[in-house]
């Protein structure tokens, strides 16, 4: 877990988690010290505070990608590119199932297993978001072939610094 200084007026620096951003903390010689947000926290230490798929978002609509102007496997000059769909993360619907158990019990009651259903159907709970990004890659002709599966390119993505970020943000993603 990355860790950010904060300085007191006695000069005296603490390490303080992200999570501590906002919140105070009292130094040894007894001053309340105002630990800012996580943003300033992340700039004290030259880091941006944008996610980093805005950052690509951003590059992709400004026709920015792919930094590179040379093949991410062999490394020669080239003009061509390859786009690849990158799923980093899904938005997720979990429903309650408070009662599940209990309607298993009395499966035959029709009436009581009515009652049940109409109990339990609150609002579903979403969480995570839709990141689906088409991103390109500079590849000569001569590696394309290369990249027969998902790891292939995944492995040639990691290659370019912007994308290897993207894949420390999201470890699970997939390519397709």
């Amino acid at each position: 877990m990355a860790t950010y200084p904060v300085r007191c007026e006695c000069g005296k620096s603490h390490q303080v988690p992200g999570s501590a951003a906002g919140t105070a903390l009292t130094c040894d010689c007894r001053r309340i010290i105002e630990v800012p947000s996580f943003a300033k926290l992340k700039a004290s230490v030259g880091e941006s505070s944008v996610s980093i798929d805005l950052v690509i978002r951003h590059m992709l609509a400004n026709d920015e990608l792919p930094v590179e102007s040379d093949c991410v496997i062999c490394f020669r000059t080239t003009k061509h590119q390859a786009t690849f769909q990158l799923e980093c993360e899904r938005e997720e619907i979990a429903r309650s199932s408070k009662l599940r158990w209990f309607e298993f019990l009395i499966l035959c009651l029709s009436p009581i297993r009515m009652i049940l259903m109409a109990y339990e159907s609150e609002d579903p709970q979403m969480s995570g978001r839709d990141v689906i990004l088409e991103l390109p890659i500079r590849i000569c002709e001569e590696c394309e072939p290369d990249l027969k599966t998902g790891a292939d390119v995944r492995a040639a993505m990691q290659k370019s610094d912007i994308y290897s970020q993207l894949f420390e943000k999201f470890p699970d993603s997939r390519v397709r």
